[in-house]
């Protein structure tokens, strides 16, 4: 059993080998085909692409399938996986054959062609300049060869310049222009620019790009240095930077620092340095003086213009003797100090003056450290350390006030403000070994408090209109209850007596508003209006009697005693016959009224007139006509008959009008 089933295996194990062989055999004796649909395809002018579709090989997977290519002069390469064929000549014709390789057997060749791209122009080759103009400008000119191109014309050249990495200038030429540019505008000195060119066909095929940087020349700097100054007593110290606009590299610092009086733009600096490391000070100048100090820079093209910096040179600080023996503050805004005899402060100089400078705590620096100025130049300036006293101790009172608001000679001792606190300091000018020197040697605070006035001041029927405060200078406006008027003034103002706040002013008073009822003003103003009216009918009735009498004393002359006097009594007779006849107004018709005025009136004058004539014609002899001038007749009955005729009739118009009113 065993036997015949190892016999079975061999026969089975034959059967296979022989299969094995006679495929062999089969494949073996077969061509491999070749690559399917092979193409090129242009890229560029000195590459191209290969395709094709794979062909499967029975009994050979398709990753031991390699491909080979050849075109042209080139021998037989393995094909890339990017599948490119370069290194060709531009516009080039390309034949390019493909083969499959499994082990060592080949497939079949199959073969495309293609045209390589028209050549990129050639590289531009060009030259840049600077050219320094007049007023240190500068001119950048440009210039460059035609570039070379293959199988197509050129079209253009792109030009382009950029500053400090940033484009200046992008600008297109065409082919057949001047090749060539002038930059006029907008050079900065020492700057480098980056200039770039390229070259470009008609197939927007481009040449590689011409690059060059170059550095625009230095011309001198367009700004002075930077600089600080910090003043001591009788020292300038300077801090030196570089302009802002150098325009190439500062070499040298010129410097120097005198009195602003002899300044000018045009004096020499006698100072120098050709570096810059710490400060550098300028020394033996005078205390308390302004002082302008002024640098220059250098480069290789020039100097820059001045840089002007003012100052003031600081008080020297001395405490090794005492002037203030107090200082006592109202808390008011107002500050007393009291000085030591100058004799008694220091016997071995004399003391010309005393200084005090005021400034606000908050501000910054000390008054060590800046110098002192008027109020006014402080304010303008914002140094609040301001001077608001120079005093001669010749004529010092023994103690003085700031914060006054008035004038120490021609400085302003501005009033302190509420709620703020000062420090003040006192400088004292000094003759001392025959030299004048001045010290600031002592400080004291101040601080500015409320003190207000009290409640304000009341009176009857008072009423407070407006108040806007009770601190010093704050005002109370009164006004009255209804019914009431205001007599006097009409505020109050708050201000300092001695070391206390009172209200100033004299207080008003409320009076009260009398008051007529309707039903008795009426009435009242009608007896007005005919008292006016009855007086104003008098005076022009009297008026015209003395005028009548005037007349004929100037035509016949002043009457004697006798004659006055009886026409005196007459006039008196006729106004108590006329006042006889006003009860009997009433009864008379108004129409008449113009004629019986006029009747009165001619009979008082005929009244008169005859009276006074009768004892006149006695002592002179008139002339006939007399009478009919006058207009009455010798023979007194007939004349009292005129006026007794008169008498009788209706009253005046005057009077009838007065008691119709």
């Amino acid at each position: 059993m065993l036997v015949q089933n190892m016999l079975s295996y061999i026969s089975r194990v034959q059967c296979c080998v022989l299969h094995m062989c006679l495929l062999l055999a089969s494949s073996c004796a077969a061509t491999l085909p070749a690559p399917m649909n092979f193409t090129l395809t242009t890229l560029s002018s000195v590459c191209v692409h290969l395709s094709w579709v794979a062909v499967s090989y029975p009994g050979a997977p398709s990753e031991t399938v390699k491909y080979q290519v050849k075109c042209n002069e080139f021998s037989w390469s393995y094909v890339s996986d990017a599948k490119l064929v370069c290194n060709f000549q531009p516009y080039t014709l390309v034949l390019c054959s493909l083969r499959a390789k499994i082990g060592e057997r080949f497939s079949e060749e199959t073969t495309a062609s293609t045209q390589t791209a028209c050549g990129i122009p050639t590289k531009v080759s060009f030259t840049a300049t600077f050219e320094v103009k007049k007023q240190n400008t500068i001119h950048l000119d440009i210039k460059w060869q035609a570039s070379k191109s293959f199988c197509e014309s050129l079209s253009h050249y792109n030009l382009s310049v950029s500053q400090n990495g940033k484009y200046f200038i992008q600008m297109q030429f065409d082919v057949n222009a001047q090749r060539e540019l002038t930059i006029k505008e907008g050079i900065i000195p020492y700057t480098k620019y980056e200039i770039a060119i390229i070259a470009v066909n008609t197939q927007h095929n481009q040449s590689e790009t011409a690059r060059e940087d170059v550095i625009s020349p230095e011309s001198p700097p367009s700004s002075g240095p930077g600089l600080v100054v910090k003043y001591s007593a009788y020292c300038a110290t300077l801090n030196f930077t570089v302009p802002s606009q150098p325009n190439g590299n500062i070499i040298l610092y010129e410097y120097d620092c005198v009195e602003t009086s002899e300044f000018s733009h045009s004096m020499r600096l006698k100072m120098s340095t050709t570096a810059v490391f710490g400060v550098l000070g300028v020394c033996n100048l005078d205390s308390v003086k302004k002082i302008t100090c002024a640098a220059r820079a250098y480069n290789s093209a020039g100097g820059s213009n001045l840089t002007i910096v003012e100052g003031y040179t600081l008080l020297p600080f001395w405490n090794n003797f005492h002037v203030i023996y107090a200082v006592y503050s109202y808390g008011i805004g107002r500050t007393q100090i009291t000085f030591l005899n100058p004799d008694y402060a220091y016997s071995a100089a004399k003391i010309k003056s005393y200084m005090i400078v005021i400034k606000p705590i908050e501000w910054e620096p000390s008054c060590l450290d800046v110098t002192p100025v008027p109020y006014s130049q402080a304010v303008n300036e914002s140094r609040w350390c301001y001077i608001t006293a120079v005093i001669d101790p010749a004529v010092l009172e023994t103690r003085v006030e700031l914060g006054t608001g008035r004038y120490y000679g021609e400085y302003y001792d501005a009033p302190l403000q509420l709620n703020r606190g000062y420090r003040g300091y006192v400088a004292v000018d000094m003759l001392q070994d025959d030299v004048d020197v001045q010290y600031l040697h002592h400080s004291f605070e101040i601080h500015v408090r409320d003190n207000p006035c009290p409640a304000a001041p009341n009176f009857t029927k008072y009423v407070i209109l407006n108040q806007t405060g009770s601190s010093i200078g704050e005002i109370v406006t009164y006004g009255c209850e209804k019914g009431f008027n205001l007599k006097g003034n009409d505020a109050v103002v708050c201000q300092l007596n001695g070391t206390k706040s009172e209200w100033f002013g004299e207080l008003p008073k409320c009076q009260t508003v009398w008051k007529v009822p309707l039903a008795i003003t009426l009435p009242l103003i009608a007896v007005i209006v005919i008292f006016v009216i009855v007086g104003r009918n008098q005076y022009q009735r009297l008026n015209k009697r003395s005028q009548e009498r005037a007349h004929v004393e100037q035509v016949y002359g002043q009457p004697t005693a006798i004659e006055a006097q009886t026409i005196s009594q007459s006039e008196r007779s006729f106004q108590n016959a006329e006042q006889e006849r006003t009860p009997r107004v009433e009864h008379h018709n108004i129409d008449n009224s113009r004629t019986l005025q006029d009747a009165n009136r001619d009979s008082g004058v005929a009244m008169r007139v005859s009276i006074a004539t009768s004892d006149i014609l006695s002592k002179h002899s008139l002339p006939p006509s007399y009478e009919q001038v006058v207009g009455v007749s010798k023979a007194q009955p007939e004349c009292e008959r005129t006026a007794n005729s008169v008498s009788d009739q209706t009253p005046t118009s005057e009077w009838e009008v007065t008691l119709n009113f």
